[in-house]
């Protein structure tokens, strides 16, 4: 697997952090490579360039485990927000880290941020500008971010 992350330009650093994320220590060599090489394929799919692959993939590797039916409804799941597939793809490039998350869970973040912010509207506007918003606490996007 350390070879093949070589090829795809990733650092001993990088590698290492890849490898440890969460149940890769688990994983069969094998089963690394073939769900590394399908998510990098289905991005490519999705129109990213190669070097934007590898930077989704680098931050957040735990998508590499995610089969294509799994990436399909999470990025559905952001795209039922009122987002257009190329806002969907600038969210994921900005924060890969989204397709992670449950549809529960963004839903109350927006449901959280619309209440402090008074307009769905300007909250998905807000997330397309910042989407490592999803990654905060309210209490921290209140105090911190949005100052209220």
């Amino acid at each position: 697997m350390k070879n093949l992350l070589k090829e795809y330009f990733f650092s001993d650093d990088e590698i290492n952090d890849y490898l440890s994320t969460y149940s890769f220590d688990r994983a069969k060599n094998s089963t690394l490579k073939n769900n590394f090489i399908s998510c990098f394929n289905y991005l490519i799919k999705l129109k990213y360039t190669k070097l934007e692959t590898f930077d989704i993939i680098k931050k957040c590797p735990k998508i590499t485990s995610y089969s294509e039916v799994t990436l399909d409804k999470k990025i559905n799941n952001i795209k039922k927000l009122g987002y257009s597939n190329s806002q969907v793809l600038l969210i994921i490039k900005s924060f890969p880290t989204i397709l992670t998350y449950s549809e529960d869970t963004i839903n109350k973040k927006i449901d959280d941020i619309t209440f402090i912010l008074s307009g769905r509207k300007k909250v998905l506007n807000t997330y397309l500008k910042k989407p490592n918003l999803f990654s905060h606490s309210i209490y921290t996007i209140e105090t911190n971010i949005l100052g209220v």
